[in-house]
Parts: structure tokens; C-alpha cells; sequence
């Protein structure tokens, strides 16, 4: 190929090898995005954890995939004739999902532009400006259509998955995480799938808590602190390191693992949610 045929890519993207595979990786993204940048990886023990789980046979559904960091590790190391759903509602990083798959010639994803959420209806969120510094992953879904926002579909897991098993359910939405589930509620008690959030829930934690404790899951907390010593392009600065009260400390993201009490094993490493009421990790 000739020297002239090589093309870089336009701002705000920046072509990578990550531990992963390649990725176009948009370092304004003040989390996903700037760990890829710096790191090479993102999210690498959620990875390990999901991935050393028996989840015996069944498909995997993400919901919040931004940029398709997870998806591609997920996809890649699924069993065989696994599919993976990746629904990712925001389009700037939805074409950025399917341009990362596509790099890595992943084969076994299906990718949805659309929201989850309890009933299917229009929903609605500001988009940030994407040149810009800001946290991608932290907009807002609000109800109904505006000249304003972007608007977009939001679909029940139960009404828009394919048939087949499902064995792990990934939700990364923030407050919304309880309204993905009430839209997976039939897929959930028939399949009794894993189930993996982020804790940032806001005020809707004890009644997220509350439906899973009676759906009979048993619940352990995830500590996934952004900066690992053994990441895959060796860097040794903390970027997500903190201070607060003259403590330094690293940002660490909060989430939660979810486990049907008749699969009957224990995950010894985790500690688990003593009730729909309890704080957090010690």
C-alpha cells in the first residue's frame, strides 16, 4: 500500500491498539473514552469478573454499551454461537459501537440504537457536544419528544430481544436501571439470567434492591477502581486520582453483581448487599 493511501482519523477520534483490539476511542469522554487514551483498557476487572463467571450457556444483552469498550472483550470471550444484544441509545456513540466492531470484525453482536425501559415509548435527552470534554455516559432520559433534544426509541427487553436463552444481563444506565429491568421482567423470571449495574442510582437504589431481593437474587457489591497498576500500556500516572479533605484517593466506580438464589454458588471475593437499605462497600 502506498505511503499516500495511509489515512489517520478526524477529530474527536483517535485511532488505538488497545488490550482488546483496535479502537477508535473519542478522548473527550472524561471515563471511557480518556481510560482507553491512557490505559489501553477500560473497566478490565468487570471483564475478568464476568468472564470467569459459570455462565453456562446463554446470550448476553448490554444495555448502555457506549462505545464498545465491554462489548468487544464480552463478545470475544463468549462461548461459541453466543450472541450479544448491545443497545446503545445516544447515535454519536452508537456509530462509534458499530465502527468498533467492525475494526475487530466482531461477528457475534447485534447492535440496537435504541433506550430500554419499562414500556415502549418515545424518550428524550440532551446531547453533550461530543468535541468537548464531558462524561458521555451520564446523560439523562427523560420522557416524550422535543424540537430540543435528540430523541429516540425506547423498547422492553421483552418485547425486542431474539429467542434464545438468556444468561447474563448487563445494564449500564444510571438511575434508569430499575425501568430496564421492569421491561425484562419476563425474560428475567423465565431465564433467571446474572444481572450486572452500576450502583449509581440515586434515590431508586432501595426499590431496585427491593425488586431484585423479591425476584430471589442474592446481590454482592463491585469496587472497580479506573486506574489499574497492570494496564495495558503500562502507564504508571493515576488520571482519576482524587483529592478530597486532603486524602488522595482514585475514582472508583460502584457496581453490583446479582445472582439467582437457585444457582447456588457463592462469590467469596465480593461483599455482598446485606438489604435494600445498605450504603455501599465498607
Amino acid at each position: 500500500m502506498s505511503k499516500d493511501a495511509a489515512l489517520g482519523v478526524c477529530p474527536p477520534y483517535t485511532l488505538l491498539r488497545t488490550r482488546h483490539g483496535p479502537m477508535l476511542v473519542n478522548g473527550n469522554d472524561a471515563v471511557v473514552g480518556r481510560s482507553l487514551l491512557h490505559y489501553g483498557q477500560y473497566g478490565e476487572p468487570v471483564i475478568e469478573l464476568l468472564t470467569k463467571l459459570p455462565l453456562g450457556k446463554g446470550n448476553i444483552v448490554e444495555v448502555g454499551a457506549h462505545s464498545g469498550a465491554l462489548t468487544i472483550a464480552l463478545a470475544t470471550a463468549a462461548p461459541p454461537d453466543t450472541l450479544l444484544t448491545a443497545f446503545e441509545p445516544q447515535r454519536f456513540l452508537f456509530q462509534n459501537l458499530c465502527a468498533n466492531l467492525a475494526l475487530n470484525g466482531i461477528r457475534n453482536v447485534e447492535a440496537m440504537p435504541w433506550a430500554c425501559c419499562a414500556q415502549s415509548q418515545m424518550l428524550s435527552f440532551v446531547a453533550p457536544d461530543y468535541h468537548q470534554p464531558g462524561n458521555f455516559g451520564a446523560i439523562e432520559m427523560q420522557t416524550g419528544s422535543g424540537s430540543a433534544v435528540e430523541s429516540v426509541a425506547g423498547v422492553r427487553l421483552d418485547d425486542a430481544l431474539p429467542r434464545g436463552k438468556l444468561g447474563l444481563l448487563k445494564v449500564s444506565v444510571g438511575s434508569m436501571a430499575l425501568d430496564v429491568l421492569h421491561g425484562a421482567a419476563k425474560l428475567i423470571g423465565l431465564h433467571r439470567p446474572l444481572l450486572y449495574f452500576d450502583a449509581d442510582l440515586g434515590e431508586s437504589r432501595p426499590q431496585l434492591f427491593e425488586w431484585l431481593l423479591a425476584q430471589r437474587y442474592r446481590l454482592w457489591w463491585h469496587e472497580v477502581p479506573l486506574h489499574q497498576e497492570d494496564n495495558y500500556f503500562k502507564a504508571s500516572e493515576d488520571i482519576f486520582l482524587e483529592r478530597h479533605d486532603d486524602i488522595d484517593t482514585t475514582l472508583v466506580m460502584i457496581n453490583v453483581l446479582a445472582v439467582p438464589r437457585e444457582a447456588g454458588f457463592e462469590v467469596r471475593h465480593l461483599q455482598p448487599v446485606l438489604g435494600k437499605q445498605d450504603a455501599g462497600p465498607d
